[in-house]
């Protein structure tokens, strides 16, 4: 069997991204899900992704999926992704516009059993492809989160094997389908989130984690008129962060 594929990325989170019909997808989804270490590799032996996004339709003609399965780039299914819905709710406004010429507010698909929601906003310059606004649900934050107290702990090997300092000094933990560590420190660059994020994912504390780390950025007078252009609105601060999944 042949599929399709797009390719989308959010904010450089990129996905494979294929239509499948659901009376195929109790074939198709393991089938996706063992082929996904060698389809996602980025050695230039295959399409390269951070993941797989299939959208089920009941017909090959469909433009509105009812379902959304995320697939890791390991294999695993995924609860959540922003970007990952951000990338499939636009793959589904392309085919909307190309089948209709009623404008599309939003889409709504269920993700492992829940339903997320994107909403659509043209940009004041006029892109062809507006922002996409993602109903993540509410975030839990703190000592409500279940892996909280091993947090500081896990930050406090990671200063002492790795010899960084700042770690533990400003953190927070909060899960919002899956689990994240936001760690604010002025150091934050791409060589620490690569020292950093691989030795806290793979701590034995908890099955996978999302690293962020943050520094606050001087606001530029370009940065006002991006913000004015894409969110329509003046902003006050300004983060720099470094992700690592």
């Amino acid at each position: 069997m042949f599929l399709q594929f797009e390719k989308w990325h959010g904010a450089k989170n990129d996905f494979i991204v294929t239509w499948i019909r659901e009376i195929d997808a109790e074939l198709l989804i393991p089938s996706l899900k063992r082929q996904a270490p060698r389809l996602c590799q980025r050695d230039g032996s295959s399409i390269g992704a951070d993941g797989i996004l299939a959208l089920h339709v009941e017909k090959d003609d469909e433009v509105h999926p009812h379902q959304l399965t995320i697939i890791n780039s390991d294999g695993s299914l995924a609860q959540h992704c922003g970007n990952g819905v951000r990338c499939a709710a636009s793959s589904v406004l392309r085919r909307h516009r190309q089948s209709s010429n009623e404008k599309l507010e939003g889409v709504e698909f269920q993700v492992e059993g829940r339903p997320m929601s994107a909403q659509f906003f043209l940009a004041s310059d006029g892109h062809q492809y507006p922002l996409v606004s993602v109903e993540m649900g509410a975030c839990a934050v703190g000592a409500e989160v279940s892996f909280h107290g091993a947090v500081e702990a896990e930050l406090k090997k990671a200063e002492s094997e790795l010899n960084i300092k700042g770690l533990t000094a400003d953190w927070e933990a909060a899960e919002i389908g899956n689990p994240h560590i936001v760690i604010a420190t002025p150091d934050a660059s791409t060589e620490l989130i690569r020292k950093v994020g691989p030795f806290l994912q793979k701590s034995e504390a908890w099955d996978g984690m999302n690293i962020h780390l943050v520094r606050e950025k001087e606001i530029t007078d370009d940065d006002k008129r991006r913000s004015g252009n894409e969110i329509g609105h003046s902003i006050s601060e300004l983060y720099e962060v470094f992700v690592w999944e």
